[in-house]
């Protein structure tokens, strides 16, 4: 799925990723995007918004 998807120009997210293994398998396939618990567990808006803030700390507009 990964070969067509770059067949047509498209970009990969895996879904799912728990483990590094899976992880690195989707790397050497060339997936482009991840998410799983392996990054973080659900949470909510309110607990995103000052995940959000910290990243901006130190970015000049």
């Amino acid at each position: 799925m990964i070969f067509w998807a770059h067949e047509f120009s498209l970009k990969v997210a895996g879904e799912g990723v728990e483990t590094q293994e899976q992880l690195e398998m989707l790397r050497q396939l060339d997936c482009e995007e991840y998410q799983g618990y392996f990054f973080s567990r659900p949470i909510t808006a309110s607990d995103l918004a000052p995940m959000l803030a910290d990243l901006r700390v130190g970015v000049s507009s």
